[in-house]
C-alpha cells in the first residue's frame, strides 16, 4: 500500500500477489503491451476466466477490457488481473 500507487478499475481493484508479498502496479496495459511475453501471463489469464486468444482480440488499453500489469518485488515475474467494463 506504501509502495506502489493504487489504480482504477471497472470492478475494483483486485491486488495480484506473488512470493508471500504484493506485487507492485507497473500500468495499464492492452494486448499490445504485453504481447511480447503474454506466455508468462497465461496462467493468469486462464485463472482470471479467459484465454491467450480472447485477450489477443479483445484487451485494449482503454478499451472495454482493461488489463492491469504488476511484477514481484523479489523475483521479478509479471503477473496480470483484467476486467470488463
Amino acid at each position: 500500500m506504501y509502495r506502489t500507487p493504487g489504480y482504477r478499475s471497472w470492478q475494483g481493484a483486485y491486488w495480484l500477489s506473488h512470493c508471500d508479498d504484493y506485487c507492485t502496479f507497473i500500468g495499464y496495459v492492452g494486448y499490445e503491451e504485453i504481447k511480447d511475453f503474454i506466455n508468462e501471463l497465461e496462467d493468469d489469464i486462464e485463472k482470471f476466466g479467459s484465454t491467450c486468444e480472447d485477450i489477443k482480440y479483445h484487451m485494449r488499453n482503454n478499451g472495454s477490457l482493461q488489463g492491469y500489469l504488476f511484477k514481484c518485488l523479489k523475483c521479478g515475474k509479471r503477473r496480470l488481473y483484467f476486467d470488463w467494463d
